[in-house]
């Protein structure tokens, strides 16, 4: 009987449909690979699936106390007024919405 192929498991994968990434050897970042050469001195991998955005919406306004002072939270009585978009694998801010 013989050896499998190193990357048989993902050339299964991949043959189902599945899509598979190649690292690159000068840089180490990973690239999509439509029509992979499978071969053996390469790094594959699944395509890793993104995580959704993490979205959060709050009621923002001046307070009573000062003109610089600002409340922001979730407030039951008032309608969220600004809506922030955080990156799910990084956790940074990514865009911040003015809801009207």
């Amino acid at each position: 009987m013989s050896t499998p192929h190193i990357h048989a498991e993902l050339i299964h994968y991949w043959a189902d449909g599945g899509e598979v990434e190649y690292q690159s050897r000068i840089d180490g970042s990973w690239y999509s690979y439509c029509q992979p050469t499978w071969n053996p001195e390469n790094i594959y991998r699944k395509k890793p699936i993104p995580k959704p955005d993490i979205v959060k919406q709050y009621f923002v306004s001046l307070g009573g106390c000062g003109e610089y002072t600002m409340w922001a939270g979730v407030d039951r009585c008032n309608t969220p007024n600004v809506k922030l978009t955080f990156d799910a694998e990084t956790r940074q801010l990514k865009d911040v919405e003015l809801i009207k």
